[in-house]
């Protein structure tokens, strides 16, 4: 059966999702919410974290960095990455 590929649509609607989830749980590391800060709590690059909003979804391995630095309690790597988990 073939994959589905998802639109332009649903790809900018994710990213906003994502957008949102990562920038609330920046907020718990710094006040502005910056995803700087954020990606060096998880030992990656910011560009990676932009990289990855604008797919519309993380690699498990970003995805459980982010989760570690912040706390699952803030972030659930499935909500970043659930094709890849499920």
């Amino acid at each position: 059966m073939k994959k589905h590929k998802p639109t332009a649509k649903e790809v900018s609607k994710r990213s906003r999702e994502l957008n949102e989830m990562v920038r609330i749980a920046a907020l718990k590391l710094d006040k502005n919410g910056s995803i700087a800060v954020l990606a060096k709590a998880a030992g990656v690059t910011p560009e990676a974290i932009r990289t990855s909003i604008r797919r519309g979804y993380f690699t498990p391995g970003l995805a459980s960095s982010l989760e570690l630095a912040v706390g699952r309690d803030v972030l659930k790597r499935e909500v970043l990455c659930p094709h890849k988990l499920a």
